[in-house]
């Protein structure tokens, strides 16, 4: 008498994989977009591509973590400076939209970093490594 089965967790369980199985091509798009923009080979901004062999043993990294390759990085800097009042903007691009361009990338990867964070987002991950 003890192999009494929960229905209700059995509707859940074939849900989950029924709206899986119909996003898929969704989700496993969206693991990618993940999986590469937080790639350690590529700058987190630009996107060049370092090759592994010519990467430092410690490279530096920004505040989340996030390979920036030296062009970036000193833009990066800058912007900081800026941004805390400790430099003036002294290059003509340097305007507001250029630090409205970084304010809005510093948004973006805070943004990834929520999702990543997220239950639905680990979620998916189990979810499309179970069906694999």
């Amino acid at each position: 008498m003890k192999k009494v089965v929960d229905l209700e967790k059995k509707i859940k369980d074939r849900q989950k994989k029924e709206q899986l199985d119909r996003h898929r091509g969704s989700a496993e798009n969206l693991r990618k977009i993940i999986q590469c923009s937080s790639c350690p080979y590529r700058c987190a901004m630009c996107g060049f591509q370092a090759d592994r062999t010519q990467l430092p043993d410690n490279p530096r990294v920004d505040a989340f973590g996030l390979m920036l390759c030296d062009n970036c990085r000193a833009e990066f800097e800058e912007f900081q400076a800026i941004k805390s009042g400790a430099k003036r903007a002294d290059v003509l691009w340097h305007n507001k939209e250029w630090q409205q361009l970084w304010f809005s990338w510093l948004e973006y990867r805070k943004a990834i970093n929520a999702f990543i964070a997220s239950p639905g987002f680990k979620a998916l991950v189990e979810e499309t490594d179970s069906h694999r």
